[in-house]
């Protein structure tokens, strides 16, 4: 079953996002995360119980040439570890990786994301 994370208009594939992040180009970083990690316009449920050993994901876009991340898979795992002072595990999935899990073309993305203000690391 695939599984999809909406924000603004774009769509990004978890399921393939994931799948990608499993090459040994991504090795895993632990850090306590920032309040700017969480995107604005994100609806995130209060978790009292979050399993640590989940790995938070990164999507690379590009906002004029530079490169931003934006979480796309675990915001309830970085909200949680923010509120308590905890490190969390993570990977950035590089632009070209990405791109394979967005449902639209590079070309709208690149003009798109322009116009964003997102995490940057």
């Amino acid at each position: 079953m695939e599984e999809y994370f909406d924000y603004l208009n774009m769509r990004f594939d978890l399921t393939k996002a994931r799948l990608l992040s499993q090459d040994a180009k991504y090795s895993p970083k632990t850090a306590k995360p920032k309040a700017s990690w969480l995107a604005p316009f994100i609806n995130i449920a209060d978790c009292s119980v979050v399993d640590l050993s989940q790995v938070v994901l990164f999507a690379t876009l590009l906002y004029e040439v530079k490169p931003m991340h934006l979480l796309i898979e675990g915001n309830e795992l970085v909200k949680w570890p923010l509120e308590h002072d905890t490190e969390v595990t993570f990977k950035i999935l590089d632009l070209p990786d990405t791109t394979k899990v967005m449902s639209d073309n590079p070309a709208t993305i690149r003009t798109r994301t322009r116009r964003l203000k997102l995490y940057e690391q």
